[in-house]
């Protein structure tokens, strides 16, 4: 999808199905209602985000990759 569509119009509706996974968490009132929000919806937003970022980055920086992708793959751990 991240070669089909700009990037930025991708993270932007990936960025608002994390907000809806986020929200639906905060008003779980059932084991399956967090496993829903979290385990899915939030999930799924999440990993195409960080997959969408690492095929940018791979696009930018053509030649030397392996720094780029070392500092995106820190910066998402550390804001994990």
């Amino acid at each position: 999808m991240s070669d089909r569509f700009k990037p930025a119009s991708l993270l932007l509706a990936l960025g608002i199905l994390i907000t809806i996974g986020v929200f639906l968490m905060s008003q779980c009132s059932a084991l399956w209602q967090l496993y829903l929000a979290f385990g899915v919806i939030f999930s799924i937003g999440m990993g195409a985000t960080y997959i969408t970022i690492i095929s940018t980055i791979a696009k930018w920086f053509v030649g030397n990759m392996c720094a780029p992708t070392g500092i995106l793959s820190a910066g998402v751990g550390a804001g994990s």
